[in-house]
Order: C-alpha cells, then structure tokens, then sequence
C-alpha cells in the first residue's frame, strides 16, 4: 500500500509540472519534437517526459490492484 501511495503522489507531481510546462511550452508539450504547433524546447521535455513516465506506471499500479482485487489470498 505504501508503494501505491507513492505512485500517486508522483503521478500527481508529475502531472502538475505538465500543466505548468504547456504554459511554457510553445508546442504547448503535447509531443517531446516539433509538431504543428511549434518547435520543441526543454520546458517541453520537462513537462511530459514525467507525465508519460507516470501515467504508465499508473496503468501498471491499476493492474496490481485489479490483480490483489480477485485474489484468492487474505490479508
């Protein structure tokens, strides 16, 4: 439970910066290269580099809670 609090914390962070990284980001962080909006900088990298990061450890920490969900083990 412990691990699954810290993964929310930093999913949390995480996705904070994101929001404060597409008011920076010319491109407005949407993709780590250029797009249509824009060219990419670092404010970009900085602020979906985490979000990405963190939204896939939180499918993975879904997962193991759906897993401990229909276990057949009590705790």
């Amino acid at each position: 439970m412990r691990t699954l609090r810290r993964i929310l914390i930093g999913t949390g962070y995480a996705h904070t910066l994101f929001y404060f990284a597409v008011l920076l980001a010319p491109n407005r962080a949407l993709t780590l290269g250029d797009n249509r909006l824009s060219d990419t900088n670092l404010a970009a990298f900085r602020g979906l580099a985490p979000a990405l990061v963190f939204a896939l450890i939180s499918l993975i920490a879904i997962f193991i809670v759906i897993r401990r969900a229909f276990s057949n083990e009590s705790k």
